[in-house]
C-alpha cells in the first residue's frame, strides 16, 4: 500500500511537469503565430526547461524507477530547471521594451505567465520537499498501527512478531496505549489508580513490553503522570 502511494506521488508529479512543458510549448507556438513577442534566442532555453520537466516521467513511468535517489535528482533538476526559467524570463521582460507592461499582452506575458510558472516551480519544489516528509510519517503510522498489539515473546497478533522484529514505535505505543487504557474509566470497567497500571506494565516486561521501553516508562513514570494530568478524560 506504501509503495502504491510513493508511485501515485510520482506519477502526479509527472503529470504536473507534462502540463508545464504543454503550456511552455503553447507559449511558443503562439509567438510563432505572432500572439506574443518573444526573442526566438530563448527557445533553446525553452527547449531544455521542457527536456528538464520530463525527467519525472522518463524516470518514474518509462523506467518505473522509484528510489530516493532518483526522487533527490529530480528534485534538483527540478530547482535548477526554476532558477533558469526565474532569470531568462525576468532577463526578458527587462530588455523587450517593445511589448511594455501597460498593454494587454504585455501584461500576460512579462507579468502573469512568468509568475504563473515560478508559482508551479516553486509548488512542484514543495511537493516534493513535504512528500518526502508526509511518506515518512505515513509510514511511521503504517508501522505503529499494524505492529501495536504484537508482544515482545511473540504471542500478539495481527503477525505474531517478536522482541525487535516489532518496529521501535510499535513498541514504545503498546506502553503508553495499555497504561492509557487501564487508567482510563470505560463502560465494561472502573479505571486502575497509576500506581496499578505501574505494576501491571511492569509485570509484563519481557513478555508483552519490550525490558527497556518499560524501564524507560518506569524512571520517567512522573512524566507520564505529568502528562496525565494536562490532559484529563473529556
Amino acid at each position: 500500500m506504501l509503495l502504491d502511494f510513493e508511485k501515485d506521488s510520482d506519477r502526479r508529479i509527472s503529470g504536473i511537469c507534462r502540463a508545464i512543458t504543454r503550456l511552455i510549448l503553447i507559449v511558443i507556438l503562439m509567438n510563432v503565430i505572432h500572439v506574443f513577442n518573444i526573442s526566438p534566442a530563448l527557445y533553446p532555453t525553452l527547449i531544455v526547461v521542457s527536456i528538464i520537466l520530463m525527467t519525472p516521467t522518463f524516470f518514474f513511468e518509462i523506467l518505473n524507477m522509484h528510489s530516493k535517489k532518483i526522487r533527490y535528482m529530480v528534485l534538483a533538476l527540478l530547482v535548477i530547471m526554476a532558477g533558469i526559467l526565474y532569470s531568462i524570463l525576468s532577463y526578458h521582460v527587462i530588455i523587450m521594451l517593445d511589448e511594455p507592461l501597460d498593454t494587454l499582452q504585455g501584461v500576460l506575458i512579462y507579468g502573469i505567465i512568468p509568475r504563473v510558472i515560478e508559482l508551479i516551480a516553486i509548488s512542484l519544489i514543495c511537493i516534493g520537499i513535504t512528500g518526502k516528509f508526509s511518506r515518512r510519517n505515513l509510514r511511521l503510522a503504517a508501522n505503529i498501527a499494524w505492529q501495536h498489539h504484537e508482544r515482545y515473546d511473540g504471542k500478539g497478533y495481527e503477525n505474531e512478531l517478536s522482541g525487535e522484529k516489532i518496529n521501535i514505535y510499535a513498541r514504545a505505543v503498546a506502553v503508553a496505549d495499555v497504561f492509557d487504557a487501564l487508567v482510563s474509566k470505560r463502560c465494561y470497567k472502573k479505571s486502575w489508580t497509576p500506581t496499578q497500571a505501574r505494576e501491571e506494565i511492569l509485570n509484563q516486561s519481557g513478555r508483552q513490553f519490550d525490558p527497556q521501553i518499560t524501564k524507560l516508562f518506569d524512571e520517567h513514570f512522573d512524566e507520564f503522570l505529568k502528562v496525565m494530568e494536562d490532559y484529563p478524560d473529556a
